[in-house]
C-alpha cells in the first residue's frame, strides 16, 4: 500500500510561494487538518484529489478541504510558480464560517480566475505573503481580514462558473485516508483500536500493521503526535491554562499530557510557552 504524508502544523495559518526550483517534490499523498487554497500563478500541474484527477492552469485556485487525501504532480517539461495557504477553521470569524461550506466541503474546487480579477486577486496573495512575513502584533487580525476577503471573492467567483467533476471510484489507499479523516476529527476524544475497529467494520491487527506501514508511526504514537501538535498551537495563539489545554487536545490528566508533551518535544507545556 503506498505510504500517505500527514502535516502537522502548530500554527493557524501558512503561506509560501514556490516555483519548479524550490517546490519539494511530493512523492506521496498527503493530507492536513487545516484548508487548503492552491494559487498557480504560471505554468500548468496535474492534481489527485481523493481519486479525482485535475488539470490545473495558470490562474486558478483549488480548495482543498481538510483531511483530504491529496498530490500534486509536474507536467513533464512545464515550468510554474504557486502559493498554496493553509488555515484552521477557527482562524477566521465566526461570521466567516459559512464560506467555508461551498468552497471547500462540497469539493474539491477549481476555480479559474477571470482576467477582470487577476491583479485584485494577485495583491492578496502578495498582502498575505508579506504580513505573514512580518508576524507582528496586529499581523493575526490583518490577515484574518484578508483571507476573509479571498475567501468572498473565490466563493463568487466559484458561483459564476461552470466546473467539471471527474469523480472516479476510492482506491485501495483511501482506506487509510479514511481512518485518518476519522482521527483528524476526533483526536480530542478517546480514540482506540477497537473504536476504529468497530466504526470501519475493519479488524484492528489489520488497521495496526497498515497505519504503521502507511504513516510510518503506531496507532497510539500518531494520535499522540497530532494532539501535541494542536497544543502547541494553541499554547501559541490563545491564552488558556496548561490543564485546559490538556483536556481540548484529548488527554483527560495533566500529568498525561505532560508526559507525553515531553516525550515527543523535549520540553514541558509551560517551558514550550515561555521560550
Amino acid at each position: 500500500m503506498e505510504k500517505v504524508s500527514v502535516s502537522m502544523r502548530n500554527r493557524s495559518f501558512y503561506i509560501h510561494e514556490a516555483d519548479e526550483n524550490n517546490t519539494i517534490l511530493m512523492k506521496n499523498p498527503h493530507l492536513h487538518q487545516d484548508y487548503e487554497i492552491y494559487y498557480l500563478l504560471e505554468g500548468e500541474r496535474y492534481y489527485d484529489i481523493q481519486g479525482q484527477k485535475f488539470k490545473v492552469k495558470e490562474n486558478q485556485l483549488v480548495f482543498i478541504d481538510k483531511n483530504m487525501l491529496h498530490q500534486t504532480k509536474q507536467k513533464k517539461g512545464v515550468s510554474h510558480k504557486r502559493i498554496v495557504l493553509n488555515f484552521h477553521g477557527q482562524f477566521l470569524s465566526d461570521g466567516a464560517q459559512g464560506l467555508l461550506k461551498k468552497l471547500f466541503e462540497q469539493g474539491p474546487h477549481v476555480v479559474t480566475i477571470p482576467k477582470s480579477m487577476v491583479r485584485k486577486i494577485n495583491q492578496l496573495f502578495t498582502d498575505l505573503l508579506k504580513e505573514y512575513q512580518k508576524d507582528t502584533p496586529e499581523s493575526y487580525l490583518y490577515f484574518q481580514s484578508l483571507l476573509t476577503q479571498l475567501l468572498i471573492d473565490s466563493r463568487r467567483m466559484l458561483e459564476s462558473q461552470q466546473f467539471v467533476s471527474s469523480a472516479r471510484p476510492l482506491t485501495s489507499k483511501h482506506h487509510v485516508s479514511n481512518l485518518l479523516t476519522y482521527i483528524h476529527s476526533h483526536y480530542h476524544r478517546e480514540l482506540s483500536l477497537s473504536m476504529l475497529a468497530s466504526q470501519f467494520h475493519l479488524n484492528e491487527h489489520y488497521i495496526s500493521r497498515v497505519f504503521k506501514r502507511v504513516t510510518g508511526y503506531s496507532f497510539t504514537e500518531y494520535v499522540n503526535r497530532l494532539r501535541v501538535a494542536e497544543a502547541e498551537r494553541l499554547l501559541n495563539e490563545t491564552d488558556g491554562s496548561v490543564q485546559v489545554i490538556a483536556k481540548q487536545v484529548g488527554y483527560k490528566t495533566n500529568v498525561h499530557f505532560h508526559r507525553v508533551f515531553k516525550k515527543i518535544k523535549g520540553i514541558s507545556p509551560n517551558q514550550y510557552r515561555q521560550k
